[in-house]
This record gives C-alpha cells, structure tokens and sequence, in this order.
C-alpha cells in the first residue's frame, strides 16, 4: 500500500546518497579529461561511457578507472591511449593481484607503468596510433605486453608489487642498452628468482 515504514526507506536513501556522490565525482572527472585534453566534451563522454561499460569487467570501479584514465591522459598520452591503457591496466591488475593488494592505487601505478613503458618500448607504435586514428595496433601491442608481464609473474618468484616497482626503475635503461620489452621483464623475473626483488632489481 501507500504505508512504508523508515526502516524500509533508509537503505534506498543510502544508495541513491551514494549514487549522487558518484555521479559527481563521474562528471569531475570528465571534466578534468576535457581541461586536460582540450577536446569537445562530447567527446571525452564518448570515450568515458566507453570505459564506463568496460570496468563492468572488473572489481575496480567506473571512477576508479577514470581516474586512472585522467592519470595516465595528465602523463603526456592522448585520451584514446590513455583509454586503451586503463582498460588494460585493469586486465594487467586482476590477473596479478589477489585479494586485498588489488587496490585502486595497485591498479594505477601498474597501468602508469604499462603506459610509460609503452611509449618508451613502442614509440612508434603509440605515435602511429596517434597520427592515424588508428589505435588497434596499440591496443595489440598492449594485449601482448600484459600478457608477458602475467606470464613472468606467474613463473617467477616475484610479486606483483616488487616486480613493478623493478620494471618502472629497469625499463627506460633497459631500453637505452638495446633490450626488449620481452628481455627486460624476463631479467626482473630471474632477478627475484635470485632473490633480488624490487626497487633492488631495478
């Protein structure tokens, strides 16, 4: 009937309080990717519900995920790479994290990783993408380089968190001496095999 008691209201209050705060942090955050990226905010809406419906993927939330989004956007890449790289960062952060270390933090600094890594490793690639419109290539090469880092983790000594604090400190070096994206992750898993982990592999 028309009758409810407060009891029964107060969780649906509670949920559209929370709903209300999300969508605010939501719409912040656009914002922010359009300041940053200086596109038309249809645009940078596009992209967004495009992440939106991707996070129903993963633990990480759409906010969370759009933070890191803006994150990696704010460190030099263009909306679509940096779409591409939340995206995947997020793939790269279920399949190594377990539990109570797959955080939102864990889950930003792995993708900032991914995307630095990236543009240091496949510059040609990333700038393709960029000058083309075409970002399949990119999201490719992403697919594969998570898939080796998963791959090295899994068959390594190393956690998650020790062996991305080495592969951040490695790779620009890495690069700078001929090695691969491949050779580098390798050598941080045989490093923490060895029993040097961390920021000491790196």
């Amino acid at each position: 009937g028309a009758r409810m008691n407060i009891g029964s209201t107060a969780p649906v209050v509670g949920i559209g309080k929370t709903g209300i705060k999300m969508a605010a942090e939501w719409d912040q955050t656009m914002a922010a990717m359009t300041a940053v990226t200086k596109k038309p905010r249809a645009e940078i809406d596009a992209l967004g519900k495009g992440l939106l419906e991707t996070s129903k993927k993963f633990t990480f939330g759409g906010n969370e995920m759009a933070t890191t989004w803006l994150h990696v956007t704010e460190a030099g890449f263009s909306a679509r790479a940096a779409q591409i790289f939340a995206a995947e960062g997020a793939n790269y952060a279920t399949a190594v994290f377990d539990g109570a270390e797959r955080t939102a933090a864990a889950y930003r600094d792995v993708t900032l990783s991914l995307a630095s890594s990236m543009r240091v490793f496949y510059p040609e690639v990333v700038n393709a993408a960029n000058a083309t419109g075409n970002f399949q290539p990119l999201i490719d090469r992403a697919k594969n380089s998570t898939a080796t880092l998963t791959t090295v983790l899994n068959n390594s000594a190393s956690r998650a968190d020790d062996f991305n604090e080495a592969f951040k400190m490695l790779f620009p070096t890495a690069r700078l001496v001929g090695m691969s994206f491949e050779e580098t992750a390798i050598a941080i898993g045989m490093m923490a095999d060895k029993g040097v982990l961390g920021s000491r592999a790196g």
